[in-house]
């Protein structure tokens, strides 16, 4: 016998009549690989014996972590490349050292410090042999591979009988090398099965903007949408819980606990599903904190509500920056720590994964920080989940399993985070607020709502308003989204008004007061019972309240105070410095074109002039309501805006608590809640009304978002809106009356 190389390999291999039977009998036993080693499950973190530094110019060749482990008689050695495109595009040598003397010679002729006693040889076009230190090749013992394309690895088994004596002596080492080349593109260092790594790369996978909902078709598409995700597939925080839910990945979710996203994740049958993963420590749900303690509280007892509890991980909106620097943080800190010791804490803002699978940039990181073997160091990846590929189910469940898979990767849970200093260190979501792009008198009337919301009595209506400003001042990257925010802000103003009201409900008819900050006074109209806001601006109708039992409900706002931003950019107004969203609805009454309406205020009444002196609006307050008389010299067309007890949605199945008349016709119909209050509308003229509601069909929310189905009209409206359309020839009369 002698010694020739194979044609391109450079690795010498034994030349003999029975090689092609050798061959086809290696086919065959690869071919019968036992179901067992098709299972690579199961590695642990103690299996893994190095990690080695992405230093291969291609990263197909690049080595980045070896491991061994025992199994029912068989070795397995398994090699992480940085990626794996194409799973025959590398060799492997694996040097095995467990006698004295050896060979210092690898089969392709380069040198090396060590006398391997044997070697294993990984070829794309050959099958796998085990050579002595003289290269002959062990017929008895036939090398079994995997090359694992979707794990970037590959495993070798072979009989423990290769190995003599004590494994726990054996050294290993691996080599790779392009497809038929001699000369090695990565190699690995030595490492023995007793080898472990001090701590594994520590990894929070965070992800914000989880459920960004304020109807019911958001919702749906955001928990689990059709064509909704970057490649045209399904998409939605769904798909992120369910794979979380089967790798047992742990995740963050930053602002899940935004009452708006909780009364969407409970409409779309979700809540449940958090709240056994809180419990099973899958999510992570940190608390929002909020500048204002109004604000703060009521998240606090939404959350509650919810049946979530407290965290001392708390995500925090920093209004000081935003406001006084032009700049904000959105941060992640601790309440309960005392100023430990400082600790580098890398932020990832990348995606971490595409079709093609996990990033190979996100690898590199990843490598890095497992490579420094720093028990104190933590790289948090933060994802959009609203654009982010970890919203649809193929991606997302290829990444969690390839984690799984990766030992030397851990993803932490809550308790892991805690010990980790972040307060105040972490800023996850960057973003700018220029004040001089944003309406005359911002920063004065955030300071005077904030002043004043924070001196209002806790009821649903104060909580109500320290929600709607929350969220008409939130963060945004999106400098034209911010500047809608604040073009609405001072709606909250009329939150606000119905709050002094119901603290000491006393009659008032009064225009004279800017209760919004629009350079334009609105007019008051109450009683001990009704409480209304009239805009002589548009001629409407912008808030309703009534005193029921002794409690004050909302009745009538405008959808700004739920939400902005609900139609298309690039449907976005800019009038007189302010951008106008069209989605919006002001409020009852109003007009197509708003103008200045003279006013003319009498007992219980005020009365509406428009300036071409042939329309008026009537509003008079009557024991139970309001009555509205509205003359025109056309055909009217006009609508109600109605939201029952906002504050319905801070509690679980809030949307089983709306009841519609089963009776209604064009001139009466009713609205409202199980146990009340309820909105009758009477018309006492010739009229066509029609009624829609958020809350329409919302069984049909808890299944995944069909695209060739009809969408109901109502789950445009932000919850929990109901919207009456009403044509009438003039005079229109109607009475809205509350019980």
């Amino acid at each position: 016998m002698h010694f020739s190389s194979l044609e391109g390999t450079g690795i010498k291999q034994p030349v003999h009549f029975t090689w092609i039977l050798f061959i086809l009998l290696s086919l065959l036993l690869n071919s019968l690989t036992p179901a067992d080693f098709n299972d690579q499950s199961g590695w642990r973190f103690n299996n893994v014996r190095m990690i080695d530094p992405v230093d291969a110019v291609t990263p197909s060749l690049d080595l980045i972590a070896a491991y061994t482990r025992q199994v029912d008689g068989f070795v397995e050695i398994r090699v992480d490349l940085l990626e794996m495109a194409d799973p025959w595009a590398v060799d492997l040598i694996v040097g095995l050292d467990h006698d004295k003397g050896g060979n210092h010679t690898l089969p392709t002729g380069e040198q090396t410090m060590v006398e391997w006693d044997q070697f294993v040889i990984i070829q794309a076009a050959a099958p796998p042999v085990l050579q002595d230190s003289f290269y002959q090749v062990n017929p008895k013992i036939i090398p079994r591979v995997i090359r694992n394309e979707s794990m970037d690895s590959i495993v070798i088994k072979i009989s423990k009988n290769a190995i003599p004596g004590s494994m726990g002596n054996t050294k290993f080492q691996v080599w790779s090398y392009p497809p038929g080349e001699k000369f090695h593109a990565d190699e690995t260092s030595i490492f023995t099965n007793q080898q472990t790594l001090k701590s594994p790369a520590k990894l929070a996978l965070v992800f914000q903007d989880v459920l960004p909902a304020a109807t019911p078709q958001q919702a749906l598409r955001r928990w689990d949408g059709a064509h909704t995700g970057p490649y045209g597939q399904r998409h939605g925080l769904y798909h992120l819980l369910s794979a979380s839910s089967q790798y047992k990945i742990p995740i963050v979710l930053l602002d899940i606990k935004n009452p708006s996203s909780l009364a969407a994740l409970n409409l779309v049958g979700g809540l449940e599903m958090v709240l056994s993963m809180q419990a099973d420590h899958l999510v992570v749900l940190p608390d929002l904190e909020i500048s204002n303690p109004t604000a703060s509280e009521s998240f606090r007892q939404i959350n509650k509500n919810y049946g979530f509890s407290s965290n001392p991980l708390q995500i925090r909106y920093d209004n000081v920056i935003q406001k006084k620097n032009d700049l904000y943080q959105y941060v992640m800190s601790q309440n309960s720590m005392k100023s430990p010791p400082q600790k580098w804490i890398p932020v990832i803002t990348k995606d971490m994964a595409d079709r093609s699978g996990i990033r190979t940039d996100f690898m590199k990181i990843l490598v890095q920080n497992a490579f420094v073997e720093n028990p104190a160091q933590l790289m948090i990846a933060v994802e959009n989940l609203s654009k982010s590929a970890l919203g649809d189910s193929s991606i997302v469940n290829n990444l969690f399993s390839y984690l799984d898979n990766h030992p030397w990767i851990k993803v932490v849970d809550g308790s892991d985070l805690m010990q980790f200093p972040l307060a105040n260190q972490i800023q996850l979501s960057p973003g700018v607020l220029m004040n001089s792009n944003i309406h005359n008198g911002y920063a004065q009337l955030w300071d005077y709502l904030e002043t004043q919301l924070s001196n209002l009595t806790q009821s649903d209506i104060s909580s109500h308003a320290a929600i709607a400003f929350t969220n008409l001042t939130k963060p945004s990257t999106n400098l034209q989204q911010t500047q809608l925010q604040s073009s609405y802000l001072g709606d909250v103003g009329y939150l606000i008004a119905a709050s002094h009201w119901a603290d000491a409900p006393t009659p008032t008819i009064s225009c004279s007061t800017d209760l919004d900050w629009d350079q334009s006074p609105e007019c008051i109209l109450s009683s001990n019972d009704i409480f209304s806001i009239i805009d002589p601006t548009g001629g409407q109708l912008v808030l309703l309240a009534a005193q029921i039992d002794g409690e004050p409900h909302i009745l009538i706002e405008p959808s700004s105070l739920l939400a902005v931003g609900l139609s298309d950019p690039s449907q976005w107004q800019n009038v007189n410095g302010y951008i106008i969203d069209p989605s919006v609805i002001t409020g009852a009454f109003d007009d197509d074109l708003p103008v200045e309406y003279d006013t003319v205020v009498q007992p219980s009444k005020v009365t509406l002039l428009h300036p071409d002196h042939h329309t008026s609006k009537v509003f008079t307050l009557t024991e139970s309501g309001i009555r509205v008389e509205i003359i025109a010299p056309q055909s009217i067309q006009t609508q109600i805006p109605i939201v029952i007890s906002p504050s319905q949605t801070y509690q679980p199945d809030w949307f089983l608590k709306y009841l519609e008349s089963t009776n209604s016709t064009d001139s009466s119909t009713w609205y409202g809640l199980l146990d009340h209050p309820r909105i009758n509308i009477s018309i006492h003229s010739p009229a066509e009304m029609n009624w829609i509601h958020s809350v329409s069909n919302y069984s049909n929310l808890v299944k995944p978002e069909d695209p060739n189905s009809e969408r109901e009209p109502g789950w445009f409206l932000p919850f929990p809106m109901s919207l009456i359309s009403i044509t009438a020839q003039s005079p229109l009369l109607l009475d809205i009356s509350i019980k």
